[in-house]
């Protein structure tokens, strides 16, 4: 029933999107009108980012902390472990568009396990998603085109573009080679251009604790 309101609420937005559109080329009445719909769509986006992804009874989930450098693993709302990590060389705020270093902020799925990454695991994430996707269109960081090609992934379940201006690629790894300078480097800085890193055996760990679908929630 979750998945299947979350697909309505996804081709609504489609819909609604090509109203907007359609407004924006049109009178000032209209012009009006499409700004209403993009607060609208804005809206919808939260609800989607909240009915799209599981927060069923007994799974785990992950919540990453940027500031504070910390991963929190929690099953029904209780905390089970704490890791340090390190985050994007960018900074504070959310990742706008490639090339930023920045990690995204929001709620995202794990949608891909790479076992043999030359950051030991990589997990990857489906950014961008909705709000990302919406956001990048109301900066025109990516057009029209675009964004229906994400929001289409997303109704399938599907990973989004992954090349265009918002960037992609975004994920949890390891360190890899943990030579005495990169340990000390992941101690000191957030080092990496956007993903999560963390120790090679807390990857490892973590690796039991997650699987495909298992919920990201990124903070700053």
């Amino acid at each position: 029933m979750k998945q299947y309101k979350s697909k309505n609420i996804i081709i609504f937005l489609e819909n609604l999107f090509k109203v907007a559109t359609h407004s924006m080329k049109s009178s000032k009445q209209h012009y009006r009108r499409s700004k209403i719909c993009l607060r609208i769509l804005s809206a919808l986006s939260l609800m989607l980012l909240v009915s799209s992804h599981s927060f069923a009874a007994g799974s785990y989930t992950v919540e990453i902390h940027k500031s504070d450098r910390v991963m929190l693993i929690k099953k029904n709302h209780v905390l089970r472990k704490t890791y340090r990590i390190a985050s994007g060389s960018g900074g504070v705020g959310n990742k706008t568009h490639r090339g930023d270093k920045k990690t995204p902020t929001g709620v995202y799925q794990i949608m891909y396990f790479k076992d043999d990454s030359r950051f030991h695991v990589f997990m990857q994430l489906n950014y961008p998603n909705a709000k990302d996707a919406l956001d990048g269109l109301k900066h025109e960081t990516i057009n029209k085109d675009e964004f229906g090609m994400m929001i289409n992934s997303l109704k399938r379940n599907r990973m989004p573009d992954q090349d265009t201006d918002l960037g992609g690629a975004i994920g949890i790894h390891g360190i890899g080679n943990e030579t005495e300078d990169r340990l000390a480097l992941h101690k000191d800085e957030n080092w990496t251009k956007g993903c999560i890193a963390m120790r090679n055996k807390e990857i490892e760990e973590l690796r039991r604790f997650v699987k495909i679908g298992t919920t990201v929630l990124i903070f700053d």
